[in-house]
Order: C-alpha cells, then sequence, then structure tokens
C-alpha cells in the first residue's frame, strides 16, 4: 500500500490525464486483488496464481457458472476453460501447458485423490498426468 500511494503521488501530472472514475476503478480493482491474494507468510515458497472472477464487475464470455451443492449446501461456482479447443484466445491457458503439478497436501485418502486426479489429467490429454500429481507427504495434524 505504501508503495502504491507513493508511486500515485509521484506520478499525479500522469494521472490526470485519464478520467477519474477510471483511476478509481483500477484502485478498487487492485485493492480486491491485494486482499485475496493475501496469503500467510508461512507458505511464501509457495508460487501459485490464483484466478479472481468478478461477473457482476467484469464477465466473460468463457466463464461458465454452475450450482452445486458441496457438503449439502448449494453454491454458485464458476469454471474456467483451460482448453485450447474452446478458442485461439484461450491457446496460452492450455492446461498441458500452464500446469506444473498438482501437490496433494495432508489427507487420509492421498492415493485416491492422486489417481482420481491423474484420471482426469489423462482424459484431457495430459500424458505425463502420473510425473505431474504428487503427494505432499506433510501428516495430517489433528
Amino acid at each position: 500500500m505504501k508503495w502504491a500511494i507513493e508511486s500515485i503521488r509521484a506520478e499525479q501530472q500522469f494521472l490526470r490525464g485519464y478520467d477519474r472514475s477510471a483511476i478509481l476503478g483500477m484502485a478498487f480493482t487492485t485493492l480486491i486483488a491485494a486482499v485475496v491474494s493475501l496469503k500467510h507468510e508461512g507458505f511464501a515458497e509457495e508460487a501459485e496464481w490464483r484466478a479472481i472472477y468478478s461477473p457482476a464487475r467484469t464477465p466473460s464470455r468463457f466463464i461458465c457458472s454452475d450450482t452445486v451443492v458441496i457438503d449439502g449446501v448449494p453454491q454458485v461456482i464458476y469454471k474456467l476453460p483451460f482448453d485450447k479447443t474452446v478458442s485461439p484466445e484461450i491457446v496460452p491457458l492450455d492446461i498441458a501447458s500452464v500446469l506444473d503439478r498438482v501437490i496433494i497436501g495432508p489427507t487420509q485418502y492421498a492415493e485416491a485423490m492422486k489417481q482420481a486426479f491423474v484420471s482426469v489429467l489423462q482424459g484431457v490429454g495430459i500424458a505425463d498426468a502420473e510425473d505431474r500429481v504428487v503427494v505432499s507427504g506433510i501428516p495430517i495434524r489433528t
């Protein structure tokens, strides 16, 4: 936040060339992304990326919604196609290109989950799926 405020102050002249509402919109979006992307310092070594989707503010023709029941609770979920056959615009997001690995964390069902993930990845054409799905080995805390 300190860096952002200093940058805004330093670039006031440049920013005056833009519509005030556009600047406020970008600032709001930046704050939302920052809040959603914060993670505990204990996980700093994890280099993941996150998709932030706000259909009311910025709908996408690629993202579809569905209602599913998870543990008895109906929830709206959004599906981002990681499939280059959907559109040429999605080619850079094809799952085989963006997925490094799937790490299965502490769970009593690690092997079943690994088999399921490998099966799904093979089903979408990832030949080396077995090598990309790993069990973390971290014990379950009780």
